[in-house]
């Protein structure tokens, strides 16, 4: 090998719970979700890709859209708006997201008003 990193292939970059959040279809998830181990990257957990390549392409890709969304209440956005952008956060030691997606506007800033509600998928609070 020569030191270069394989392309992740994109459903194994996101968490069951960042494929939830997004209400990714089975056709766009390349492995099923977990539901047990919400919070690891689907290449790590099926020990598909490395530690390093999912890290490097989780930063790459940084954020995740989707036309659907579900488990957000966000004022600012209209009620016929049907996107979102999520941030992917970083991973801990033992490969899990360190807290839950935050949601982005348009301008790729942090949405600070919003809401979890029941629907979200494995809120931590």
């Amino acid at each position: 090998m020569t030191g270069q990193m394989r392309r992740v292939e994109s459903g194994y970059v996101l968490t069951s719970q960042e494929h939830n959040l997004l209400a990714s279809s089975g056709a766009e998830r390349t492995a099923p979700v977990n539901p047990k181990i919400p919070y690891k990257p689907l290449g790590l957990l099926y020990g598909k890709y490395t530690r390093e390549e999912v890290i490097a392409a989780r930063e790459q890709q940084k954020v995740s859209g989707a036309f659907l969304f579900c488990g957000l209440e966000i004022p600012e956005l209209p009620k016929a708006h049907q996107g979102v952008t999520i941030t992917l956060e970083p991973l801990d030691g033992k490969g899990n997201t360190i807290r839950d997606p935050q949601p982005l506007d348009e301008k790729m800033n942090l949405i600070a008003n919003y809401r979890k509600t029941d629907k979200f998928p494995y809120r931590r609070d």
